[in-house]
């Protein structure tokens, strides 16, 4: 059976990838086609834990998502990412000794999916055109010292890109400065320690809201204040830390142990929903 072509999401992509480049928040674009797209190659690694804490990055990071996140895209503006994840849990739920069945089973994750869907749906949160997978291998530093550490920053991986609770690209953010793996590129350890402090976080948030562009009626909303965007990240950290079990295949490629890595971001989830529900 000859493969169907959706021109509806070719031309959807086409779209988003040449706002991207255009605003040099993405790779150059240099030709869209049915199965793939044609991206400019950025030279260099993913940012390590001291580059991510350097302020200096952490403020260029905020920059340009603040940049990502104001676009207006002609596109519908729904969040899909949950429904995505739910699909995933109930099938690989169905499958038989499957490691992951196992743990979406003995976690109850299906039901704590719905209620972090209604929990959010009920806070009424900002929603903005989302990267959806900001790792710090899709953060990039140009080599060319020539231009400040702003216009060196380069997101990759839009691959997921869509609408979503704006928070939710910083917590995976702030996320990614615990992850540590050191001298073995087949084992990860999550480091909790390093998460950003008050300060840093702050830094970072303070940034992003002065370089957010929004509506005149919008600048005096209480939600584009530092305290609300706080308060969001409390219970977007849930959303990244639950919704990373759908991205398993991508880790496997990667790392040994991600089974282990993805167990001990939902049993940081239940540890952070514990301390949301108490305050």
């Amino acid at each position: 059976m000859e493969h169907e072509v959706d021109y509806d999401k070719i031309a959807t992509k086409a779209i988003i990838f040449t706002l991207l480049s255009e605003r040099k928040i993405g790779p150059k674009l240099l030709g869209i086609f049915a199965e793939y797209r044609l991206e400019e190659y950025i030279q260099g690694d993913g940012l390590t834990y001291e580059e991510l804490s350097n302020p200096n990055t952490s403020i260029a990071v905020a920059k340009h998502l603040a940049k990502l996140h104001s676009l207006q895209l002609p596109i519908e503006k729904r969040i899909t990412i949950f429904k995505e994840t739910k699909r995933y849990l109930s099938e690989k739920s169905q499958e038989e000794s499957s490691k992951i069945s196992e743990l979406i089973s003995s976690f109850n994750l299906m039901d704590e999916l719905e209620w972090l869907t209604n929990k959010l749906e009920s806070m009424k949160l900002s929603v903005v055109f989302s990267h959806n997978n900001l790792n710090a291998s899709n953060i990039r530093i140009e080599n060319n010292n020539k231009f400040c550490m702003e216009d060196r920053i380069v997101f990759l991986g839009f691959s997921r890109c869509s609408y979503n609770y704006r928070a939710y690209d910083i917590a995976e953010y702030f996320f990614q400065w615990c992850i540590d793996c050191p001298k073995n590129p087949f084992h990860v350890e999550i480091n909790y320690k390093r998460y950003p402090n008050l300060e840093q976080q702050l830094l970072f948030i303070r940034t992003y809201l002065t370089w957010s562009c929004w509506p005149i009626n919008e600048r005096n909303n209480p939600s584009n204040m530092e305290d609300h965007l706080l308060n969001e990240l409390k219970v977007l950290r849930l959303a990244s830390h639950l919704i990373s079990i759908s991205r398993t295949e991508d880790y496997s490629k990667k790392y040994f142990n991600y089974l282990d890595f993805i167990k001990a971001r939902i049993e940081r989830y239940f540890y952070e929903k514990k301390k949301f529900l108490q305050e």
